[in-house]
C-alpha cells in the first residue's frame, strides 16, 4: 500500500512539472525581409499567384482574399491572404518562398517589419475568439496575446476571458487544445491577461456543486492530475482549506480535508 502511495505521489509531482507541450518560441521567426513599397494591388492575377506561391509553403489557407503586397527593396513581391479557417498569411518570396502568419507580425515591434493590411487580417482578437471557441474555451474571450509556435508549426495564443481565468491555446486548423492559467503556470508558464481576481473566480467556479461551493476563495493552485483527474488546493476565507478533486467525466468535486491530503501532489502548502 504505501508503495502504490508513493507511486502516486511521484505520478502527480511529474504531471505538474511538465511543461505544455514543446516549449514555444518567443515569437515566431521571422526575418527581415524588409516592407512592402506599395499598397494593396488586387485582381485574379494577383490571387493566382498568390495561390501558386502558398502551394510551395507548408502552410494551408482556405483562401477569401489575396493582394499583392508590393515589392521589398530588392524587388522581390509580397503577398497577402485572408484565410477563412485560421489567422492570415504574409507570403514573401526572397530568399525562399516561406509563409509568415498575420499573428506573428501583429506580435513583433520592430517599426519596419512587414504587417498584415487586409481587413479580414486587421484584428487579432477575431483569430484569438475563433481559437479559443474551437478548443471548447467557454469563458467570453476579449484579448489574447501571440506567444510563439510550436516545432510542429502550430501557433500558442493566451487567451483572457471577461472576469474568470483565461489560459493557453495550441491551435492549428481542425485542431485546438486549451489549459487554464491555474494549469500553466504550475508547469512553468506564464499569464499576462488573467488577474489575481479572475483566478480566485474560476476557482470558485470549479468548487460548484461540492460540500464547499460557497467558499470564497482566497488562495487556490493546481496540484497535478492523475488518470485525467485534476486536483486543486483551495483555502478559503472561513477557514475552509481543502483539496478539491475533479473527476475525469466532470461533475462536482470530491472534497478532501487538507489533512487527509498528504499524498496527493505533496500535500497542501498554503499556510492557514
Amino acid at each position: 500500500m504505501a508503495g502504490s502511495r508513493r507511486r502516486r505521489t511521484l505520478c502527480l509531482a511529474a504531471f505538474a512539472g511538465a511543461l505544455i507541450g514543446a516549449a514555444p518560441a518567443a515569437a515566431q521567426e521571422v526575418r527581415d525581409y524588409g516592407t512592402s513599397s506599395r499598397g494593396l494591388v488586387g485582381g485574379g492575377d494577383a490571387i493566382r499567384t498568390a495561390l501558386d506561391l502558398l502551394a510551395q509553403t507548408a502552410s494551408t489557407c482556405d483562401a477569401t482574399d489575396a493582394r499583392r503586397r508590393g515589392q521589398d527593396a530588392r524587388g522581390n513581391p509580397h503577398y497577402e491572404l485572408a484565410c477563412a479557417n485560421g489567422p492570415g498569411l504574409y507570403i514573401v518570396t526572397w530568399p525562399e518562398v516561406t509563409a509568415i502568419s498575420c499573428m506573428a507580425l501583429a506580435a513583433r515591434t520592430e517599426p519596419r517589419a512587414p504587417f498584415c493590411r487586409l481587413p479580414a487580417n486587421r484584428n487579432p482578437l477575431v483569430q484569438y475568439r475563433r481559437a479559443a471557441a474551437a478548443a471548447g474555451v467557454t469563458c467570453e474571450a476579449d484579448r489574447g496575446r501571440y506567444i510563439g509556435h510550436t516545432p510542429g508549426g502550430a501557433e500558442i495564443y493566451e487567451i483572457g476571458c471577461d472576469g474568470l481565468a483565461g489560459g493557453w491555446v495550441v491551435w492549428n486548423p481542425g485542431d485546438a487544445s486549451f489549459k487554464s492559467c491555474l494549469i500553466v503556470e504550475v508547469e512553468g508558464g506564464t499569464c499576462t491577461l488573467t488577474s489575481a481576481t479572475e483566478r480566485l473566480a474560476t476557482a470558485a467556479q470549479l468548487l460548484r456543486g461540492s460540500s464547499v461551493e460557497t467558499c470564497a476563495p482566497v488562495e487556490a493552485r493546481f496540484m497535478g492530475a492523475s488518470a485525467g483527474i485534476q486536483h486543486y488546493e483551495v483555502r478559503c476565507r472561513a477557514g475552509e482549506h481543502v483539496v478539491a478533486r475533479l473527476p475525469r467525466e466532470g461533475g462536482a468535486p470530491d472534497i478532501i480535508p487538507c489533512e487527509a491530503a498528504t499524498l496527493i501532489g505533496g500535500g497542501c502548502r498554503f499556510t492557514p
